[in-house]
């Protein structure tokens, strides 16, 4: 329950960020959000599911490397603001961000099919189903609404 609390306050703070931060800045905050908040409840549904197919086990694995190199990633942004610092990675950063970002299409594909394939199981009227799903492709409030109902 933390957690959502937690990235609901994010999303909020960044919606009130628009006048300070520009219209891209904000938009990649927002998509960095529901990208995490993705990646936590499918990790739940693959726990609360208790199936240990090869997909599910590489499917955590991929969600744990991607989360590593975005904190990788905000690291060296934050280290580079000094000059040595910013010497010695300056070789790294575009292929940790290629790699993060490969790693974050991959976890988006695998987590969606297991949101999707969860939400289908589920005894739900069809239109509530495609609510749930199209609520969850756009904003992070929609991941909430799944992830309240049984988790």
């Amino acid at each position: 329950m933390k957690k959502q609390i937690i990235f609901t306050l994010l999303f909020l703070f960044s919606l009130s960020g628009i006048q300070s931060a520009s219209f891209e800045d904000w938009l990649i905050f927002s998509l960095i959000i529901h990208l995490i908040w993705i990646i936590i409840l499918s990790n739940e549904m693959i726990k609360s599911s208790n199936l240990k197919n090869k997909f599910e086990k590489t499917l955590k694995i991929v969600n744990k490397a991607s989360i590593y190199l975005f904190i990788i990633d905000v690291l060296m942004i934050f280290l580079s603001l000094s000059f040595l610092f910013r010497l010695i990675f300056a070789y790294l950063y575009r292929p940790i961000f290629y790699l993060t970002c490969v790693c974050f299409f991959i976890s988006i594909i695998g987590n969606y099919y297991v949101i999707i394939n969860e939400l289908f199981k589920r005894k739900y009227s069809l239109i509530k189903k495609i609510g749930l799903i199209l609520s969850s492709l756009f904003y992070p409030i929609g991941i909430y609404s799944i992830k309240s109902k049984d988790f």
